[in-house]
């Protein structure tokens, strides 16, 4: 069985790379962030204030 084990893991190899991007690295998610909108900053999200809803 070893042999077709082999090979057949070896096929999943090369096809995973045609499927699968490799992990990014520092620049590129720096690059990403330097061209994110100003939107999807860490601009922290307000939430306004509410009365909590009485039991009736």
């Amino acid at each position: 069985m070893r042999p077709y084990v082999a090979e057949h893991q070896a096929l999943g190899r090369e096809g995973a790379e045609r499927f699968f991007l490799p992990a990014p690295t520092q620049e590129i998610l720096d690059m990403l962030a330097a061209n994110a909108p100003e939107n999807t900053r860490t601009n922290p999200v307000r939430l306004p204030d509410y009365t909590p809803a009485t039991a009736a």
